[in-house]
């Protein structure tokens, strides 16, 4: 009897257990959620022309959507995708670029590819859908978002000893791009910000104590966003004294691995 007994009960909870929630993200409302650095995969179709996402921006920061059809065929539609965005919370959303390398524009397939410079923080939703086009089949599409803002963790300046800071900065890539500078004190507080454009395959430099007339003894980090895809742009920190001849380099990382 005890086994009878044990046996009714482990069906009935296997007839009562809960399903999982899911809804199609075919509209904004529906939304699925993208984890940063991980590939979301699905199909866009004749009949499902758009899929949404949603994401949380930091202000100040730089981020990159890509999306790609890793599987065509000659005898199908060629692949021809956009990416659009708008921010939940009413701030705006920045400038997006269509054109950066690694370029997703080939023969027969026209990639997604979208930088955004938020202006405040919070949620946004982002879509991937055809552009001027109804394919005639069901294509795979991946989709990724990357954040490409780049971190130094330390700089120095100092008057008595003559120490700067000099934040180097390259642009790896064959277009123009603009870079955001914001320098931190050890507490976290803003003491400077400025933006530059830096030619293709160019480079220039930010004297932090020059640029931002610092005065005293100071240290701190510096955050660099900018216009490019991930990896578009490389930079450190040199720090010197002329007077003591020593020097020591801070290198700028993203806080995701590289692609």
């Amino acid at each position: 009897m005890k086994q009878l007994t044990t046996l009714v009960v482990a069906t009935a909870m296997l007839c009562t257990g809960s399903t999982v929630a899911w809804a199609d993200n075919t509209t904004s409302d529906n939304a699925d959620f993208l984890f940063m650095g991980q590939v979301r995969s699905t199909t866009l179709s004749p009949e499902i022309k758009k899929r949404w996402f949603k994401a949380r921006f930091v202000e100040g920061r730089s981020y990159y959507l890509y999306a790609w059809a890793p599987y065509t065929d000659p005898s199908e539609s060629s692949v021809n995708l956009q990416g659009s965005g708008f921010a939940d919370d009413g701030f705006s959303l920045g400038p997006n670029t269509l054109l950066s390398e690694p370029h997703l524009f080939l023969h027969g397939h026209r990639g997604a590819q979208k930088v955004y410079l938020p202006g405040g923080s919070g949620t946004v939703r982002l879509s991937v859908d055809w552009f001027q086009q109804t394919p005639t089949a069901t294509f795979t599409v991946h989709v990724l978002l990357v954040e490409t803002t780049l971190f130094s963790p330390w700089w120095y300046t100092s008057v008595d000893d003559g120490y700067e800071g000099f934040v180097e900065i390259k642009n790896n890539t064959d277009i123009q791009r603009r870079v955001y500078l914001t320098a931190y004190s050890g507490d976290g507080t803003v003491v400077g910000q400025t933006s530059t454009v830096i030619l293709a395959n160019g480079n220039t430099v930010v004297g932090l104590k020059a640029h931002f007339t610092l005065t005293g003894d100071q240290s701190g980090s510096v955050q660099l966003a900018h216009d490019g895809a991930q990896g578009a742009i490389s930079a450190n920190i040199t720090t010197l004294s002329a007077t003591t001849g020593l020097s020591f380099d801070s290198p700028f990382t993203t806080r995701q691995s590289p692609l």
